[in-house]
């Protein structure tokens, strides 16, 4: 192969995956490349809490009784779970294949 068709971003396109994704609902990365993972959500006390094969990762949080939207981003290796957790789900979308 060469090495342009297997890199990150190559041959791969942002979609909106919004309305087949659910907050605190885990998927898996069925692709052969990492995918490129952005969620926004909206919430007046609560974070988003981004979980990636069964690993918890550091990430925002939203307080203060202000009902705001916030944004995470995050890769994930192919074959992986990934899923993310708290506040109302906005926006989803993912580079992918």
């Amino acid at each position: 192969k060469q090495a342009s068709a297997t890199a990150f971003g190559i041959d791969q396109t942002y979609q909106d995956v919004t309305s087949s994704r659910a907050m605190g609902v885990t998927y898996t990365n069925s692709d052969t490349k990492p995918r490129f993972v952005i969620v926004q959500a909206s919430s007046s006390n609560a974070g988003i809490t981004v979980t990636i094969d069964g690993v918890a990762l550091p990430v925002t949080n939203i307080g203060n009784n202000l009902v705001v939207n916030t944004c995470v981003f995050f890769i994930v290796p192919p074959a992986k779970t990934y899923s993310a957790t708290g506040a109302t789900l906005t926006k989803w979308v993912e580079m992918k294949l």
